[in-house]
């Protein structure tokens, strides 16, 4: 189970806006301990091409909001 101070951290990770207005976060952000859940979570869900970020990286913003809610008990 994921504590409470994760989930206070995980719900800070900063939320990035392209100039064509697609919102993000950056799976990179994350606190090491939660990436390998989120990305067996992630599994086969889209991420936004993105010009300056990995391909990968860019986690639409609503994907991540869905994750939190996952995790919450």
């Amino acid at each position: 189970m994921i504590n409470a101070d994760i989930i206070k951290a995980l719900e800070a990770v900063p939320v990035f806006e392209t100039p064509g207005g697609i919102r993000y976060v950056r799976a990179s952000d994350l606190p090491d301990t939660v990436r390998p859940e989120f990305e067996r979570w992630a599994t086969g869900i889209k991420t936004p091409d993105i010009h300056g970020e990995m391909p990968g990286d860019p986690v639409y913003e609503n994907d991540y909001a869905a994750w939190l809610e996952v995790l919450k008990p």
